[in-house]
């Protein structure tokens, strides 16, 4: 961007600086003449009052700029390298030659700062820039945020000058500011740079000393603390606290002393810039460097001297960096003194927003988990719709429900305090804690049987226990038909509550005339065998269902379980027993029914989890026919594993075992061969005709490790399994030998997370939200089709049937399909909800400050100015958020876990030479940004995605890790960080000049100054929006230079 508007600086702004200083300055003077003062000293006296005057009017002419672009918070402070020659040394004087700035006049880059209006033109975004220096002239307006590439400055060598204001920095060349008399005449001049102090790390802030004395990340710091401070909703397994969601937010309340709010950002890795120390915090540095800042050193000369760098500092002749390693990396990363604000969390101008919603407020999480859900669910989806208009269009896929709806009630289910989902049927179902149905199972006995888990234990008939019975002159027929079900709880979260299934088959047999007995016959269903007068004549069936009147099904009362974290478990539902006549007494006794049939895909399980519907198998199941059923006690089971594979034989759609997607499935649930390939309370694994002979066939086995997501395995217990596995197809789903004691439910390695805690600390949090993603790959055999890890832009489907595994993608690669330029539409990138939400002041146990309009800025740092080390602090450190990222080894580990073997290791934040300095390199190339949700997007110079890509680790083929893990950084980094400032500092020149009156002028006095700024932004409203009269630039430190 090469092109200036010939505008100013705002409308009234400059000319009113300069009248006003004229009138002082000729005041000054004919003060000076009245009272006779021509000796030499009273001239020098007045030129330096004169050149201290002009450089205050520097300040006065900031102060104007920053009331102004200020005024709101949609703004954006960016820093520019622009490349400019000059070969002034900063002491006003211009020169001829080269005269000792250290830089010559080569074209070097010099570092200008600029503050960025978002607004609209018509439809399109407008972002306006203004110099946050003297400048001759401001840069046009751009539709695409971009940095400036030329400081517009004029032409003439003599009216520009160069400041040095940071050793460490190459000095800007800036714009002189001229002051006239009334006659016209010269008789000042200044010129102004501004730093954006909120670059730098809070010195008081940054770093901690949590754990052992060193340095802890959030995650780290949880365990020790998370009962006291922050109860779970329910009781709570002691053995594994829930994971904390927002790395990066200290979750300790008296981490410092200071009642939390001042330890929520104490988490950045200051640790990580002392030159001696490596991936872990060794040292006394970042002690010191925040014991410095909190005890108020308001200069950089004074934060060196806390730290012991001795006087004179010593610096490189050209650079002006410090010699002292320490020393250095102090000067060029920490601050010490800036303010904290709140600001109103409106929805930025970023690419892929639709402009009609840019400015508008975004929607407090906190505040929607508050109402009604399907009210918040609502808005939530139309706020998506509104702002992201083809989110759902493009990334839902052969989804049968609303994408933007489902996702809306996830987002409420993740962090509400009970385990019940938010459900509306035929529209949407959030994903709570709550248990869904692993393995389901159907038995048919043609026996009449008593069982102690049943409604009426202990009752007996004249039948009990027998296939057939005579009475009355009739022959009946007694069938006892069982249901069970394998409920997994995904969620690392001990939980307790009501389940209650459905009860369906549509198996039906010929008998003697009658040419199809059906066990679904409502008759049969809607009249109880009369358990009083068993002389009754009718067929019917005794059982404790109750018909619904919405859905027409039969339901079994509601049974009460509690289940661990991660935990699998075997119930028996229930059964219905059947007492049928079917011919005179005398007729002939069968000693088998031959066939079964008509349930293939015509039944389906429902189970309501607290009176919500939390699952169901859309597509049905599949029920393949039982080709003899003895009479007596020789049980028939038919079974079905929930998302792995789907559709019948020579048609199959295999799937990777995440139930969650079973509900969303319109293809029925292919039969599974019991027993040999039953697995009850553990981990699916279909071993007798499977796993056994190949463990690297994807349907043999249920592996979260594999899923897109990533994860890990819960371990088998192979060698208590194989003892007791069997094919004798006569044993019950809940056969004692079947539910051997297994490894236990191990929670940390649950696939789900989800927080429960009653609030969001972070919109980071969003990236645990299920996303269906029901793409498969594009086979060139349709008859088979396989789940994909991936949703490409090429080489994959829309599917009605698989899915799974995935949530939503921010922080790590998003899917190519729905990122990058082979889609150019940014606008279905998950990360763009980021800009969509916030979570208000989430430590606040004030309700509307927690629900209202406005966070809390308070040591975050802006992305758009920080230093390579500044970013790399934010990001460094061990990964904590997943305990168990393991290396994974060659081959499956065949006779104990049943899942590839591993080995534990300790990843950080990628690096090439230092930790984090492919983050930091990537960030400064993708700079300038609206929003910090762009990091997500952020790549290396090959285009790869640097956040939570494990191509940056030593075998990253190999590693295992959770998207909680794979997250996290980008979590670190962006729960940190900001775009804007409203803390500077303002470095001024001026001059008293003499007009030569030939376009020249001689300088009489030259004074320089610094000053600490805060655009302290006063008083809101209460939707949090700012009121632009009560906005006022503070000056917090002043000094010369």
């Amino acid at each position: 961007m090469s092109s200036f508007s010939s505008s100013s600086r705002p409308a009234f702004t400059l000319p009113i600086v300069l009248v006003a200083m004229a009138g002082l300055l000729v005041l000054l003077g004919g003060l000076m003449i009245v009272v006779g003062l021509e000796q030499r000293s009273a001239r020098a006296h007045t030129n330096a009052l004169r050149a201290d005057l002009a450089a205050r009017s520097a300040l006065t002419e900031v102060r104007a700029v920053l009331s102004e672009f200020t005024a709101d918070d949609s703004y954006a402070v960016v820093r520019a390298p622009i490349r400019v020659s000059h070969d002034d040394d900063g002491d006003g004087q211009a020169a001829p030659d080269l005269d000792g700035d250290g830089f010559g006049d080569e074209d070097v880059e010099r570092p200008y700062l600029f503050l960025v209006r978002s607004g609209l033109d018509g439809a399109l975004y407008d972002y306006d820039y203004e110099p946050l220096y003297s400048a001759a002239r401001k840069a046009a307006s751009t539709e695409v945020l971009e940095l400036p590439d030329d400081p517009g400055l004029p032409a003439d060598a003599d009216e520009r000058v160069s400041l040095r204001p940071i050793r460490s920095e190459k000095p800007p060349v800036l714009a002189w500011r001229y002051i006239e008399d009334a006659g016209g005449k010269k008789v000042a001049r200044y010129a102004y740079w501004l730093e954006d102090t909120q670059a730098y790390l809070e010195a008081g802030m940054a770093g901690n000393a949590l754990k052992d004395d060193r340095h802890a990340r959030a995650n780290e710091l949880w365990p020790d603390n998370w009962r006291a401070n922050w109860p779970a909703p329910t009781e709570a397994s002691d053995r594994y606290p829930p994971p904390w969601p927002a790395p990066g937010v200290n979750p300790d309340r008296a981490a410092d002393g200071s009642g939390g709010v001042k330890s929520n950002l104490n988490q950045a890795a200051a640790y990580a810039l002392d030159p001696a120390t490596l991936q872990r915090d060794t040292t006394e540095f970042d002690d010191l460097v925040r014991a410095g800042g909190q005890s108020f050193a308001r200069t950089p000369e004074s934060l060196l001297a806390y730290l012991g760098v001795p006087a004179p500092l010593q610096r490189e002749a050209v650079t002006g960096r410090l010699l002292d390693p320490r020393g250095r990396q102090l000067e060029e990363n920490f601050f010490a003194g800036n303010q904290p604000y709140d600001e109103q969390s409106l929805i930025p101008h970023v690419e892929g927003v639709d402009s009609s919603m840019a400015g508008e407020p975004k929607l407090n999480l906190n505040r929607l988990l508050e109402e009604d859900p399907d009210e918040a669910v609502t808005e939530i989806k139309e706020h998506i719709r509104s702002a992201l208009p083809e989110f759902a269009a493009l990334r839902r896929g052969g989804f049968p429900e609303d994408y933007e709806a489902t996702l809306a009630a996830s987002m409420i289910d993740y962090a509400d305090r009970d385990s019940k989902p938010t459900v509306k049927e035929g529209e949407y179902r959030g994903i709570d804690s709550c248990p869904l149905v692993n393995e389901f199972l159907l038995t048919i006995t043609w026996r009449w049987l008593n069982h102690s888990g049943d409604f009426d234990a202990g009752d007996t008939f004249p039948w009990s226990n027998k296939s057939f019975f005579r009475e009355n002159g009739r022959l009946y027929v007694l069938f006892t038909v069982e249901l069970f079900a394998e409920l997994w709880n995904m969620s690392p979260l001990p939980i307790e509550g009501d389940y209650q299934f459905n009860y369906e088959t549509h198996y039906s047999f010929p008998y003697g005339s009658n040419p199809e007995i059906s066990f679904m016959d409502e008759e049969v269903l809607d009249r109880p065998v009369a358990a009083i007068d068993p002389n009754d004549e009718q067929s019917g069936s005794h059982h404790n269902l109750a018909k619904d009147g919405n859905d027409g099904r039969y339901y079994f009362p509601p049974v009460s379980i509690s289940l661990d974290g991660n935990e699998h478990r075997v119930v028996r539902l229930g059964s219905v027993r059947y007492k049928i006549d079917v011919a005179p007494a005398v007729a002939f006794l069968p000693g088998q029914i031959d066939t079964l049939s008509g349930d293939d895909g015509q039944s389906s399980y429902v189970m309501r989890w607290n009176g919500e519907r939390a699952d169901w198998s859309r597509g049905g199941l599949e029920r393949l026919d039982i080709n003899r059923l003895r009479n007596g006690d020789h049980p028939e089971t038919r079974a079905n594993i929930s998302g792995g594979s789907f559709g019948e034989y020579g048609g199959f759609y295999n799937g990777m075992g995440d139930v969650r997607m079973c509900y969303y499935a319109e293809t029925m649930q292919s039969a599974n061969s019991y027993p040999q390939n039953y697995s009850p309370n553990r981990r699916n694994v279909r071993y007798g005709s499977i796993y056994s002979r190949n463990p690297n066939t994807i349907y043999g086995r249920v592996l979260p490790s594999e899923w897109p997501d990533g994860g890990h395995d819960a371990d088998f217990g192979e060698r208590a399994y194989r003892q007791n596995r069997s094919t004798d197809r006569s044993r019950r789903p809940d056969d004692a030998r079947f539910l051997v004691p297994h490894p236990g439910s191990e929670p940390e390695k649950a696939p789900v997370r989800i927080s429960n805690f009653g609030r969001y600390y972070s919109e980071t949090e969003l990236g645990r939200i299920f996303d269906p993603a029901m793409w498969a790959k594009r086979s060139s055999r349709p008859a088979i089709q396989q789940w994909t890890e991936a949703v490409e832009i090429r080489g994959v489907e829309e599917s009605g049937t698989l899915g799974g595994g995935n949530s939503l993608r921010i922080g790590r690669p998003e899917h190519p399909g729905f990122s990058g330029p082979g889609r150019l539409r940014p606008g279905i990138h998950a990360a763009r909800l980021l800009d969509l939400f916030h979570c208000g002041k989430p430590f606040s146990e004030d309700a509307g400050e927690r629900q209202g309009g406005v966070v809390t800025i308070r040591g975050h740092v802006n992305i758009n100015t920080a230093s390579r080390d500044t970013l790399r602090a934010l990001a460094a450190g061990p990964l904590a958020a997943d305990p168990l990222v393991a290396v994974e080894l060659r081959g499956h580990d065949t006779s104990g876990s049943l899942a590839p073997r591993v080995i534990p290791t300790a990843l950080s934040a990628p690096k090439s030479e230092v930790e984090a300095d492919i983050l930091a390199d990537a960030i400064i190339a993708g700079r300038p940004y609206a929003s910090a949700s762009q990091l997500a997007e952020v790549t290396n110079e090959a285009g790869e995605v640097v956040f939570g890509n494990e191509q940056f680790y030593p075998k990253s083929s190999s590693i295992q890790w959770s998207d909680a893990a794979a997250e996290e950084v980008f979590a670190r980094v962006y729960n940190s960080a900001t775009t804007r400032s409203r803390n500077f500092r303002v470095f001024t020149i001026g001059q008293a000049v003499r007009d030569l009156g030939n376009g020249e002028v001689k300088v009489l006095s030259t004074r320089r100054k610094m000053f600490q700024v805060f655009a302290d932004p006063g008083g809101r409203d209460e939707a949090g929006a700012l009121q632009p009269d009560e906005l006022d630039v503070r000056v917090l430190y002043e000094r010369d230079l």
